[in-house]
């Protein structure tokens, strides 16, 4: 997160207040990221995003049964590659224009629409393979 800061920071001056901010942020943390997996022979460690534990009143079996479901839709996610999930959680989960998405991670249009579709169908396809597992 402080690398994302940090060339917020530096790259402040390229930001135009005529466009929305969290698509400008959201292209500097996927560059982050994906400068990160480079430099690490390609290892990427789990999503930790969805990686909280916080504590709920619900029955244990309920408990149990989210947790599951969490834990499938964060190894679906790293099933994906890291161009179709940027797309798949800036547009599907993050509710963010697919061409602000794109012009901001420095795609063509187009191209932003086919990653985001292989996203959805590899998505889908791995947490119903996780889902018939259990």
């Amino acid at each position: 997160m402080h690398d994302v800061f940090a060339t917020a920071w530096r790259r402040l001056d390229t930001y135009s207040p005529e466009r929305p901010l969290r698509p400008w942020l959201f292209g500097i943390a996927f560059r982050v990221v994906a400068n990160r997996k480079v430099l690490r022979s390609g290892k990427e460690t789990p999503t930790e995003a969805f990686d909280h534990r916080e504590g709920h009143s619900a029955a244990p079996d309920a408990q149990l049964q989210a947790e599951q479901t969490r834990d499938q839709v964060i190894k679906a996610l790293d099933a994906l590659p890291l161009e179709q999930r940027a797309l798949f959680v800036g547009h599907d989960i993050e509710q963010t224009p697919i061409t602000d998405l794109a012009r901001e991670l420095e795609v063509p249009l187009n191209t932003a629409y086919s990653r985001l579709r292989l996203a959805r169908q590899r998505f889908e396809q791995v947490f119903q393979g996780l889902a018939e597992a259990t």
